[in-house]
């Protein structure tokens, strides 16, 4: 028996791969993904695999759609279909008009049996699934071609697109402990009183299907935990960690409720590779979110728990619910607010409220007169799928009160580890003051990239660009930002010996690029009208963004990946080295003037021979060292100078594993 398994954008599909994983033990099953709504290709496929039971996967953004195409369906084969997942969950009366069998709640226990009573001509029309206790399920079947087609580009590919995705989904723990009105989670207590107990997978069963899964697909750089909400069982945590740390090494993101990570968790996440939480914050109204979303707890705690993740360094990603019609003007404004509070680095999620259906938030909705029944769906159509807001949309919700930031300087190395949600990115060849001037901005960064101001080595081209092009920039815009963001340069030390501050006076070599940054820099600290302008003195980064030759870390990027000789000068020297990425997270939480390093020298030389290393490579076959080339740069920096810092903000092993990374991408390229 043929069997195909559908689902609509959603190529990690981690419920869906479970069950072709339990069936293909005992017949052919295939997966569908359909990343694009094209009927006549999914009509193709479905003629050409010629499967007798269909299973979609269905939310209730897709459920539109899919009613389009049903008349379709059952005009091109007899096969039975079978409508499994949250709508249908949800809405199982509407749902058996467009199907033979509607699965509710945990298909895992109960799909066999459906198989089977179908083969056996005994099935019936509505079956709900066994609530799973042991989460023993056998690892997902990966192959480039094997068991799965995507429609995209118009195309019908017989491919998994896990296989050109970079992250990968899984779970520890299965349930919610909440109760909130708006989610589908409210409604599973009616299915199984037990819902709101978490249960929680072994362990080791989790650690092998990482192995497993990253051992298949070479692209995953990311593991997302899709924990309603992350909180694995203390018991066995450290050494889970600590070996996921070993045995898996990829950065990971989780989901937390404000209040649910301590500070103690938050640093054992840290260490483990945790880089980015997603944080449910929905209303910054404490009156919304006790009374009409069921979510406890304070402003105070929802900025308590900020607290953390920010003093932890991990990024932030906050959900907000607009377009709420049980908001008031008052309690929006109380959402900017809590907004503006909110410590960075950090992005946001705004997201139209949904009525999904028979949820305690849709009922409420329906009495009060909000919605009538037929707004419920009419909710989702509107938008096709996804339901991001746009920033027009913020505008319209929240009265122009903006959360973008604005980067001028898209070619520059920082821009390339910007986060991209949240922020606009411009040239600084060609701005449009006017344009600018016509948004409100929370933060405007002036990132211009180095080869912006290596027109010339000369002392009037720096002054031009450096000083009189950026004062002129900055007085324009300072206006309609909360803050402006200047990036000057900690060589203005250059010329001191040990720990420096922020009130340590400059000392410098004389050059025309360090003299313009000085000059540029007095003049924004010294002038009272720039008081939002925060100067930020980063100590050098490099990446292999920066492809100018003229630099030491340019010729030993391209050495590496190109396995190329080059000659440099003597690296013999300590240096306070950063990687951009590390400068972009500290950049997105300043709120004063602030030097950026990490509080500990490196030895230049054995940090690049560690890049060497890692690749193979042994560096006395690509470096040439020319006492030639012992430059003025070199000695500019033969004093050891670095952040005063009680503790290192950016270790060796992070400068190390950023770079490696960078490099590998190169070299896939």
């Amino acid at each position: 028996m043929k069997i195909l398994l559908v689902i609509f954008k959603n190529v990690e599909a981690y419920g869906l791969r479970i069950l072709h994983s339990i069936l293909s033990s005992d017949y052919e099953c295939k997966m569908l993904f359909i990343n694009e709504y094209n009927t006549d290709l999914i009509i193709q496929v479905i003629k050409e695999f010629n499967p007798q039971i269909i299973g979609f996967s269905l939310v209730t953004v897709n459920f539109t759609y899919y009613k389009s195409i049903y008349s379709l369906l059952r005009q091109i084969g007899n096969f039975k279909i079978i409508l499994g997942g949250w709508h249908p969950t949800l809405q199982p009366n509407e749902c058996l008009s467009y199907c033979d069998i509607v699965c509710r709640g945990e298909g895992e226990s109960i799909i066999k049996e459906i198989i089977s009573d179908i083969e056996n001509d005994s099935y019936q029309q509505e079956y709900i699934g066994h609530r799973v206790e042991k989460l023993n399920f056998p690892l997902p079947l990966l192959d480039k071609v094997s068991w799965s087609f995507v429609i995209e580009d118009n195309k019908i590919k017989n491919f998994d697109p896990l296989f050109n995705n970079s992250r990968y989904g899984i779970m520890i723990g299965r349930g919610c402990s909440r109760e909130c009105t708006y989610c589908s989670n409210s409604y599973m207590k009616k299915l199984y009183p037990q819902w709101n107990k978490i249960r929680y997978r072994n362990y080791d069963t989790v650690l092998k299907e990482l192995k497993w899964v990253t051992g298949k697909i070479p692209s995953i750089k990311t593991i997302n935990f899709y924990d309603e909400i992350f909180k694995p069982p203390k018991e066995g945590r450290s050494d889970f960690f600590s070996r996921y740390k070993k045995e898996i090494g990829l950065p990971f993101y989780c989901l937390f409720y404000p209040g649910s990570c301590s500070e103690e968790l938050a640093k054992e996440l840290k260490e483990s590779g945790l880089v980015g939480v997603w944080l449910g914050v929905q209303s910054g109204s404490q009156q919304i979110r006790e009374k009409i979303f069921n979510r406890r707890g304070s402003n105070k705690k929802i900025l308590e728990q900020a607290e953390i993740f920010a003093r932890n360094n991990i990024d932030v990603r906050y959900d907000f619910i607009f377009d709420n019609p049980f908001e008031t003007e008052k309690e929006m404004e109380e959402t900017r607010k809590l907004i503006k509070q909110l410590p960075k680095p950090h992005s946001f999620n705004i997201f139209r409220l949904k009525f999904f259906p028979n949820t305690k938030l849709t009922q409420m909705a329906i009495s009060s007169g909000l919605i009538g029944e037929k707004d419920i769906q009419s909710r989702f159509d509107d938008i096709v799928w996804g339901d991001i807001v746009s920033s027009e949309e913020i505008d319209k919700y929240i009265g122009g009160f903006s959360i973008m930031d604005l980067l001028i300087g898209d070619s520059s190395q920082l821009s390339y580890y910007w986060p991209k949600e949240n922020t606009i990115f411009i040239s600084s060849h060609i701005i449009d003051i006017d344009w600018i001037k016509s948004k409100k901005w929370d933060r405007i960064y002036i990132a211009f990239a180095d080869g912006r101001t290596w027109v010339k080595d000369d002392h009037q081209s720096f002054n031009q660009i450096n000083v009189e092009f950026t004062l002129r920039l900055i007085k324009e815009i300072k206006d309609c930002c909360k803050n402006v963001i200047f990036y000057s340069t900690s060589e203005l030390w250059n010329k001191c010996n040990g720990a420096i501050n922020i009130n340590t006076p400059f000392k410098y070599t004389w050059t025309p690029y360090i003299v313009s940054k000085a000059t540029v820099t007095r003049a924004i600290m010294n002038d009272k009208s720039f008081s939002n302008v925060i100067v930020l003195f980063p100590f050098p980064f490099n990446s292999p963004i920066r492809k100018e030759k003229r630099y030491l870390f340019s010729k030993v990027f391209s050495s590496i990946v190109e396995k190329e000789k080059i000659t440099i000068g003597n690296t013999a020297h300590y240096r306070d080295l950063l990687h951009p990425e590390f400068v972009v997270s500290e950049s997105l939480k300043a709120s004063k003037h602030q030097i950026i390093g990490s509080g500990r020298a490196v030895f230049v030389k054995d940090f690049i021979e560690n890049l060497y290393f890692h690749f193979g490579m042994d560096p006395e076959e690509y470096i040439i060292e020319s006492k030639e080339e012992l430059s003025e740069d070199h000695m500019l920096r033969k004093n050891i100078f670095y952040l005063d810092s009680r503790t290192c903000l950016c270790s060796y092993h992070r400068l190390l594993n950023c770079t490696l990374i960078d490099l590998r991408k190169c070299m896939e390229r």
